[in-house]
């Protein structure tokens, strides 16, 4: 009697390592076997382990393109007044380019405007007006104001008078608050302590106050003469902090009288209401 004994799998010689999966970076190589040296016959083992093999190739970085960090904080404008420029930057480090990588496109360096105002100016005396008569004498004034005087970024005739105190009353040229805008104003800087804005003259009647709403919104007539300076001007002014209302009268025979009131403001448009506290002083001869 005889039996036939079976022939167990080996495995053939691996074959060529493929191409890498990944063309930077780790990636991956593979071969390859069969269970053919010889294939298992007449009930003999199959081949153990796989017939797939793998290696790490191309262990390289791939080039990293740079990319910008955050901008840093802005910078001191280099001018004090009129127009300057303020800078800020920032680093091609978020990453930084490596590898070959690109690096960032653009600049480094932003810039913007900073200090949009006039450089304060020295005024020059304009022409005297008309002799007005008196009792006993003639009068005639004569405005500052050829060129007005211009003090940068004060926003009313209380800032200008407080940072100088000697400038006597006139026109000046203050920068809004707000919106930045230069408004030429009167500054009385001789009655109650001085630093005034003036924003309603009448003497003689030589500008027709009888006009529309639109004109009193836009203000009107000349600060060297009558005038009356504008809702929307006087909103911006007296909405930045807390103001007193001063109101003068002198009478046809030579009297004066004036009332102060506490927390004058003008509010916004359309309707301009006018806010005001009890009045605190008071009088006139």
């Amino acid at each position: 009697m005889y039996k036939l004994k079976g022939v167990n799998g080996e495995w053939s010689g691996w074959g060529s390592w493929g191409v890498c999966d990944q063309t930077c970076g780790q990636g991956t190589q593979r071969r390859s076997r069969t269970c053919s040296s010889p294939p298992p016959s007449e009930g003999g083992r199959n081949c153990t382990g796989s017939d797939i093999g793998t290696r790490s190739c191309n262990i390289v970085h791939c080039p990293i393109n740079g990319e910008w960090s955050g901008w840093g904080s802005w910078g001191v404008c280099d001018q004090t007044c009129g127009q300057g420029t303020q800078r800020r930057s920032r680093t091609c480090s978020s990453p930084p380019p490596s590898e070959g990588g690109r690096n960032c496109t653009g600049s480094d360096i932003g810039t913007r405007s900073c200090n949009i105002v006039h450089c304060p100016s020295n005024g020059g005396w304009g022409q005297w007006s008309d002799w007005f008569a008196g009792c006993g004498s003639q009068t005639r004034t004569r405005a500052c104001d050829n060129p007005t005087p211009e003090f940068g970024a004060y926003a009313d005739c209380s800032e200008i008078h407080k940072a100088h105190p000697d400038l006597p009353s006139s026109i000046y040229t203050i920068t809004t608050w707000n919106t930045s805008s230069q408004a030429k104003v009167v500054c009385d800087m001789d009655t109650d302590g001085g630093g005034w804005t003036v924003f309603q003259h009448r003497v003689n009647g030589s500008v027709d106050f009888y006009r529309n709403f639109s004109s009193y919104e836009a203000g009107f007539g000349s600060p060297s003469g009558e005038f009356w300076l504008g809702l929307s001007l006087m909103h911006e002014m007296t909405s930045r902090t807390t103001n007193e209302l001063r109101i003068d009268i002198q009478r046809a025979n030579g009297g004066l009288g004036y009332v102060v009131y506490p927390k004058f403001r003008i509010e916004a448009a359309p309707t301009y209401i006018l806010r005001i506290g009890t009045k605190t002083d008071y009088g006139g001869s």
